[in-house]
C-alpha cells in the first residue's frame, strides 16, 4: 500500500513539474499560461499515456444527465461554468469536468465527471463552490440521472483546449 501512495506521489510532481514546464515555456515565448482545463486535459492524457490502468481503476467516471427547466437556461450555464472553473483550478482529485448540452435540445445537459478516486469525489461534494452550484440550481433542475461508467479509452490533441482569444 505505501508504494501505492508513493507512485501517485510521483506521478502528481510529474505532472505539476510538466505544467509548470510548459507554462514558464509559455511565458517565455509570449503565449498565455494553460488554463485549468488545458491542465487537466494534460493531466488526463499524461495517465493515458503511461498506460496505468491500475490508476484508472481507481478513477471514478461518472456521466450526469440533466433537464433544465428552459427558463432558467442562461442562469444554469452560469452556475455550471462557474462551478467547473473552481473545482478544476483548487480540486487536485477532480481530474475533468465537462458540461455539455445538446444542440437541438440546449435544456438536456451531460456533464462528463473524472475524479481520482471515489474519495476525490466524496471531498468534491462537500466544496463551497459543489454546494453553491448544487443548492443554487435547485429550483432549474428538472430531472438529473447519475451514470457511473469505466472509461474504455480517453485521448486529446495537447492544444485541444487552447485559448479562443488566440
Amino acid at each position: 500500500m505505501g508504494s501505492n501512495i508513493f507512485n501517485k506521489w510521483i506521478l502528481t510532481i510529474a505532472f505539476t513539474i510538466s505544467i509548470l514546464t510548459v507554462n514558464a515555456q509559455n511565458t517565455t515565448n509570449g503565449s498565455p499560461p494553460l488554463t485549468a482545463q488545458q491542465q487537466s486535459m494534460l493531466t488526463i492524457a499524461a495517465l493515458t499515456a503511461v498506460g496505468d490502468q491500475k490508476k484508472q481503476a481507481e478513477w471514478m467516471v461518472r456521466i450526469a444527465k440533466i433537464e433544465v427547466d428552459t427558463a432558467y437556461l442562461s442562469q444554469y450555464k452560469a452556475f455550471i461554468e462557474e462551478h467547473t472553473r473552481a473545482a478544476i483550478a483548487t480540486e487536485p482529485g477532480v481530474l475533468a469536468l465537462y458540461a455539455l448540452f445538446e444542440k437541438e435540445h440546449p435544456s438536456r445537459v451531460m456533464v462528463l465527471e473524472v475524479y481520482a478516486s471515489r474519495e476525490a469525489y466524496q471531498a468534491h461534494i462537500k466544496m463551497p463552490h459543489f454546494l453553491k452550484y448544487k443548492n443554487g440550481t435547485l429550483n432549474m433542475v428538472k430531472s438529473l440521472e447519475l451514470i457511473d461508467v469505466n472509461p474504455i479509452a480517453f485521448g486529446a490533441k495537447p492544444d485541444f483546449l487552447e485559448n479562443e482569444k488566440e
